[in-house]
């Protein structure tokens, strides 16, 4: 799943925010609210032009209703959360470059200072590279799995290796021609049995390119596609991060405590932390407790009809907060996180593990 492999960079000390501002210490209280988040995730369009079989939306889930994010709406949430954003996250289930006011929406959140992201195949034709270069676009991460056609296009299915690799070249290029610092240009690789064997030749490549290199580990179902590299060997970011956590019935679990200091239960994925630092906002503007939550029961409010105090710490987050925070110990009965349809939920929480 795109969210579950792409979003690992929350707002942590010494990450790079674009308001030099003093951030206040983001804190989790008794009656499970929590500080103003910091990072929001917008989905501007969650449709696809490919039919990946890993993701929701390629593999055809029954999910939130379809469509774009128009550019007023866009406005009004953005206005909404400009206060407090630091990190905006323009994609969750679909593809950015769809919607053809996301040149627009990046210019701006990026004229409020906010540090833009962007996650795409990169694959459409017909792209304003120069357009997109000189956005004020903060990081472009471009999902490729594989050097060659023939393992890119099994996992991407309708996408065209030929051009995303032209895209790429001609973008890098683009943003080298205009001395801009930014985007930040990253090639996602995602790690599977089938194209484990060209991450070394994919690393090469994007150093002649000039980008930077992300190998990461594919979420998938079916042990058929499942790598067997190990993190280590192959230099594979880690998509889980259960190291160093200290046993969860000795963690301290007095409230109020610091979010960095939060410690859930070691079943629990790092998606499971967005509910407390992490707003994620649907094309429609309705609010979900993170970015896996793909059911259109899903839903805690929507931000073009009320304020964003009243659904970051209203009653159906602050259920959805407690019933995580007690995970393994007892449960919220009713929370959307407890209810709904998670593939997390359905693979590993259900089984405890």
């Amino acid at each position: 799943m795109k969210m579950m492999t792409l979003i690992k960079k929350l707002i942590k000390p010494g990450s790079r925010v674009s308001k030099a501002v003093s951030l206040p210490e983001p804190m989790l209280y008794g009656d499970y609210s929590c500080t103003m988040p910091y990072a929001y995730m917008i989905d501007t369009m969650n449709s696809c032009n490919l039919k990946c079989p890993y993701c929701p939306t390629g593999a055809g889930l029954d999910g939130p209703p379809r469509g774009r994010m128009g550019l007023g709406s866009y406005r009004t949430i953005l206005e909404k959360i400009a206060p407090h954003a630091r990190q905006l996250y323009l994609f969750n289930n679909g593809e950015p470059f769809l919607n053809p006011d996301i040149v627009p929406m990046v210019r701006l959140a990026a004229a409020k200072g906010i540090h833009t992201i962007i996650s795409t195949n990169l694959t459409l034709p017909g792209i304003d590279l120069e357009a997109v270069a000189s956005s004020g676009l903060s990081e472009l991460i471009v999902s490729i799995d594989g050097a060659s056609r023939e393992t890119y296009e099994k996992y991407r299915i309708g996408g065209d290796h030929d051009r995303v690799m032209k895209n790429i070249r001609d973008l890098a290029m683009i943003k080298q021609w205009l001395g801009n610092r930014t985007p930040r240009i990253v090639w996602q690789f995602l790690v599977n049995r089938f194209n484990e064997h060209e991450i070394d030749q994919a690393r090469r490549m994007a150093g002649e390119i000039g980008v930077e290199f992300l190998c990461k580990r594919m979420y998938v179902w079916d042990k058929d596609w499942e790598t067997t590299l190990s993190e280590d060997s192959a230099g594979i970011a880690p998509t889980i991060s259960h190291s160093e956590i200290p046993p969860y019935e000795k963690a301290g679990r007095e409230l109020p405590m610091p979010i960095r200091k939060m410690v859930l239960h070691p079943h629990l994925y790092d998606v499971c932390r967005y509910p407390f630092t992490m707003l994620t906002i649907e094309w429609n503007g309705n609010v979900y407790p993170c970015c896996a939550a793909f059911d259109r029961k899903a839903a805690l409010g929507n931000l073009l009809e009320q304020s964003l105090e009243e659904i970051w710490n209203g009653k159906p987050m602050r259920d959805c907060r407690e019933y995580l925070f007690s995970f393994g110990n007892g449960e919220k009965e009713g929370s959307v996180c407890e209810t709904i349809k998670c593939s997390l939920y359905q693979k590993h929480l259900k089984k405890g593990g």
